[in-house]
């Protein structure tokens, strides 16, 4: 009767919690199932129920039928005259005439009830048949219109989710970017700026990265609150929409009960009252009609029971043809709704790998990127150190050439010690800049396997990441250089007394200050 897709009038239950890369929990997915499954039990129980309750009703009707054409078949026989009318006195003809005429009457009106009876339960019954065919009719047009809903919703749900989910990412990407080039800049500025502006620069870096990755955090939160709103409310919709076919069920279930019960008690009395009449009747003719109603009841009899037998056998078909829809419904909704949870897994596992792969290789191109940079930038170092290492050599041997090393070296220690200061406070800068970033990385990161969480945390760092320097040959000691901080370059300062005594320097010793002029820390 249409009753195959009754899953659909389940409720449709909370939302899932979207989890990276447009998956779901798949303990929510399992939850949600084993709720589909009992609702499914529930409703199967209550159809099966109307569908023995219409049986039950069927067989009352037609024993009503039953009990009726005995009666008739009774009323018949005893409506008949025991004998002919020849050879018997003028009295007793009269007395058979109204005695057949009252029989006659008595049939008339028995008849005439039965019709009516008849009539008035097969017009019952064909009206509680329509309106069972027309609720079963209308929850199926229902329970279509939910399905599309419920489809529409979902998609649109999902739709909505892989939308917010690549703006989110795209903004992430965005932000990225805009922080790798502010980075760059930076970096810029701090191989030409002095310390103060150098200072300056990554504290407004550190900041804007700080911003940037609040901001690309707040959108991923409020699309995230946003789908979930939206999926509350599709929700909700279905649920109300279940709850009033539901409850419109329920009262036709009522109606059609109260109907049959009405039906079956005026079946009941009607046939009490013939029985009565024709007991009355019977009684006031038994004696004059013996042997013939003897032998008409014997023929009455065996009619009936071949009647009797034959609608046994018909109610027996029908049944087993009813017993046999039903089963045959039972095991299509079962196969359907085992088909539907199977679709469900495969699709929560398809997903939840091609998220979990998908994060597997960002997270590799990720790490390749880092160790890319990292390779680069201590190839830089180690060539800038070396640099610097040459000409603070040179500018040394000038410097002793030039009879200036006292001053010299005193202006270089001053030097180093600023330089030392500017690297601390570099390094202190460079790794809360660090901190943050992993963190906003770790947060954003989708949820990883054990031994990929182990890996080196540069893996992971973005435009900020900490540079790891191996000890390389040339670089001062740990207490004087921060392997945090980027190659310095010297720039020239003038030398008290230098520009009087340099005419007369002879040799590669004047050409020492240039090399100087390189080696001053411009950032």
């Amino acid at each position: 009767m249409g009753l195959a897709d009754d899953r659909d009038l389940l409720p449709l239950g909370s939302g899932f919690d979207l989890v990276r890369k447009n998956g779901y929990d798949r303990a929510q997915v399992d939850e949600h199932l084993e709720r589909v499954d009992a609702d499914l039990r529930i409703i199967t129980s209550d159809r099966d129920a109307a569908v023995s309750q219409a049986r039950d009703l069927s067989k009352q009707l037609e024993s009503s039928r039953s009990e009726i054409e005995n009666l008739r078949g009774q009323v018949e026989r005893l409506s008949k005259p025991p004998t002919t009318l020849e050879g018997l006195s003028e009295r007793l003809q009269r007395m058979l005439r109204l005695a057949q005429d009252e029989a006659n009457d008595i049939r008339s009106r028995a008849e005439k009830d039965a019709a009516e009876t008849r009539s008035r339960s097969e017009a019952e019954a064909g009206a509680l048949r329509t309106r069972y065919e027309k609720l079963i009719a209308e929850v199926d047009t229902r329970r279509s219109e939910m399905e599309q809903e419920h489809r529409s919703v979902l998609d649109k749900a999902k739709a909505e989710a892989e939308r917010i989910t690549s703006e989110a990412e795209e903004n992430r990407k965005r932000a990225d970017d805009e922080s790798e080039a502010r980075r760059v800049q930076v970096e810029e500025d701090f191989e030409i700026a002095m310390a103060a502006r150098r200072t300056e620069s990554m504290k407004t870096l550190t900041e804007q990265e700080t911003t940037s990755k609040a901001d690309a955090q707040r959108r991923v939160r409020e699309a995230t609150e946003e789908a979930n709103r939206r999926l509350r409310e599709g929700t909700n919709e279905a649920h109300r929409r279940v709850r009033e076919a539901t409850d419109e069920a329920t009262r036709l279930t009522t109606e059609s009960t109260q109907a049959a019960e009405k039906l079956e008690r005026e079946s009941t009395e009607a046939a009490q009252r013939l029985e009565r009449e024709s007991t009355e009747a019977a009684q006031r003719r038994e004696q004059e009609s013996t042997a013939a109603a003897q032998q008409r009841e014997k023929d009455s009899v065996e009619a009936a029971q071949k009647r009797e037998r034959e609608s046994t056998q018909e109610a027996e078909r029908l049944v087993s043809e009813a017993t046999e829809r039903s089963e045959r419904m039972i095991r299509e909704t079962t196969d359907e709704a085992t088909r539907l949870v199977e679709e469900g897994t495969r699709e929560s596992e398809r997903l939840v790998r091609e998220a979990r792969l998908d994060a597997e290789k960002r997270l590799g191109a990720t790490t390749e990127e880092c160790q890319r940079r990292l390779t680069k930038a201590d190839q830089q170092v180690h060539s800038l150190t070396e640099l610097r290492d040459t000409v603070a050599g040179k500018l040394r041997d000038a410097a002793e050439l030039l009879g200036q090393t006292t001053p010299l070296l005193s202006r270089l220690a001053q030097e180093d010690d600023e330089e030392a200061a500017l690297r601390e406070a570099a390094a202190e800068a460079r790794e809360q800049a660090r901190k943050s970033a992993e963190t906003a990385v770790a947060e954003e990161r989708p949820p990883q396997p054990r031994e990929q969480r182990t890996e080196s945390p540069a893996a992971g760092d973005g435009p900020t990441e900490k540079i790891q320097r191996k000890n390389l040959p040339g670089n001062a000691p740990a207490q004087q250089q921060n392997p945090h901080d980027p190659p310095t370059r010297r720039i020239q300062l003038p030398i008290p007394g230098t520009e009087q005594q340099r005419p007369g320097n002879q040799g590669g010793a004047p050409q020492a200050e240039p090399a100087e002029q390189g080696s001053r820390p411009r950032r």
